[in-house]
């Protein structure tokens, strides 16, 4: 017989940052984190922040200190930038993953409020598969500001 399948979860957020967008839900502490997946007997999880509500700072500190429970992903806000040079996006992400060790990157159209038209996020996308790595996008349409069409996944 193998050994077990490994369990990961998936998909965690941290709680950890007072500018979290999910400020009703108690702040955690890394124990509590820790203590959670133990709990739901999960090997390791995947952290994925939401900037600008949650730093990726916190993330790539937290998922250094327990590199054998964590993996951390970036967030990038990939219209945010308001300078000319349209490759800023992508030039954050390889300082993200190459440099920063992040695994993949999280975006999130209908909190971040970008149209998945935008040609700055296909931009962003092919930078993350030039780098292979794993990208998670929200695909929730209700509650978004945006037309659905401007927020269909199918459009990616």
């Amino acid at each position: 017989m193998g050994k077990p399948a490994m369990k990961i979860d998936a998909h965690i957020h941290s709680f950890f940052d007072e500018t979290t967008l999910f400020q009703s839900y108690p702040k955690r502490t890394e124990v509590d984190l820790l203590a959670y997946l133990d709990e739901n007997d999960m090997d390791m999880a995947i952290m994925l922040p939401i900037v600008p509500y949650d730093r990726n700072e916190t993330v790539r500190e937290i998922c250094q200190k327990y590199p054998d429970r964590l993996i951390g992903y970036c967030s990038i806000h990939p219209t945010f930038f308001r300078a000319n040079d349209e490759t800023l996006p992508q030039l954050r992400l390889r300082q993200y993953v190459i440099i920063e060790k992040f695994r993949g990157l999280k975006i999130h159209p209908r909190l971040q409020q970008f149209s998945l038209k935008d040609p700055r996020v296909y931009g962003l996308l092919y930078e993350a598969a030039r780098l292979n790595i794993p990208v998670v996008i929200d695909g929730v349409t209700q509650g978004s500001y945006l037309p659905i069409t401007e927020n269909d996944l199918r459009e990616i």
